[in-house]
């Protein structure tokens, strides 16, 4: 399996409002427009962002967000190019 996307270009994304940093509102905005996801708990979205929030303060930086692509993403070296 290969994921088209880059980590950069994706944090951006989620990142509409150019706070430089996602928190469970651009998670649920991101969601929302191109997943069609539109009840998820927040409980869940604080779950995943506290998991990789190294400076405590509720949100992911960019540095936070590319570890977190790098462990919840499967990689095949087979499908690299």
């Amino acid at each position: 399996m290969r994921f088209d996307f880059h980590a950069g270009r994706l944090f951006q994304q989620i990142d509409d409002i150019l706070y430089k940093s996602h928190d469970v509102q651009s998670y649920r905005r991101f969601l929302k427009i191109y997943g069609g996801v539109r009840d998820v708990h927040n409980s869940l979205l604080e779950g995943a962002i506290r998991r990789y929030d190294l400076d405590g303060d509720g949100r992911l930086n960019k540095k936070e967000f590319e570890a977190f692509c790098k462990v919840s993403i499967p990689y095949d070296k087979k499908d690299a190019h």
